[in-house]
């Protein structure tokens, strides 16, 4: 992976993985009434639509660019470190984005009606839940880049 490849690859997992720690904090926060609820699950909708996924389309493309496509002779852990990648971009636009987008609405509604909707502690789960596979997977895949590039690991040997 040549520098300017890298670095766009630190920025992408700078975004994806820095806009999930900020959603927590802003969930954490927005629980104490349910305008601010509303206001917590619009900031996370948002930073989803405009970080999260931006980061990680960005770190995908880095990493497909850093190993040229993924060559048939790309050590092992490189695929799993791609099948990660791979993994985490489908659980987020399958299964967390729509999760915060159904929360959002919920949480609007909630406001609107003056007591938190049926649907809205499912839809959080859900979110919370898939989205700590991401967390972990992505973190995984991480330390797989560090490790080999510490260990001096080239592709296509």
């Amino acid at each position: 992976m040549n520098k300017l490849t890298r670095y766009f690859h630190l920025i992408g997992m700078t975004l994806f993985l820095g806009s999930i720690f900020t959603f927590i904090v802003a969930s954490s926060l927005g629980s104490a009434s349910l305008p601010e609820l509303h206001f917590a699950r619009k900031l996370i909708l948002c930073g989803t639509r405009f970080l999260t996924l931006p980061g990680l389309f960005l770190t995908l493309i880095s990493g497909a660019l850093g190993i040229k496509g993924m060559r048939r002779d790309a050590p092992r852990i490189l695929k799993l470190k791609a099948a990660l990648g791979i993994l985490i971009f489908l659980n987020t636009l399958f299964i967390i984005y729509p999760a915060v987008v159904q929360a959002t609405e919920l949480a609007r509604l909630s406001n609107e009606a003056g007591q938190l909707l049926d649907g809205y502690k499912k839809a959080y789960f859900i979110e919370s839940s898939a989205g700590a596979f991401n967390v972990l997977a992505a973190l995984t895949a991480a330390a797989i880049g560090v490790r080999r590039r510490n260990a001096g690991w080239q592709v296509g040997k």
